[in-house]
């Protein structure tokens, strides 16, 4: 349970840059599959910023390197959390129309 919100932690933190840009790609194009690449592509970014220009020694994640939790199984969750909220949206988009 402790990892779980530790992954929830890290959610909140980082999760509104990648699934506002796929909402809105979903919703202005209403085109599934560009929307999930832009969901990688925004995640990608984000792991990119903070690996190489934001933070060149990695010191902000040391707080999950101590417990166990890899930068990889963070973003995957973001990813993969993000991905189900953008399922979910998307069928819940068709169910109505």
């Amino acid at each position: 349970m402790k990892k779980i919100n530790l992954y929830f932690r890290f959610y909140k933190n980082n999760f509104a840059f990648p699934l506002a840009l796929s909402l809105f790609t979903l919703f202005s194009l209403g085109f599934m599959p560009l929307s999930v690449m832009t969901l990688a592509a925004t995640t990608l970014l984000i792991w990119f910023y903070q690996k190489f220009i934001n933070d060149k020694k990695n010191q902000t994640l040391y707080f999950y390197y101590n417990l166990r939790l890899t930068a990889l199984k963070l973003y995957t969750f973001l990813f993969f959390i993000n991905m189900i909220v953008l399922i979910s949206i998307n069928i819940g988009i068709k169910w109505m129309f």
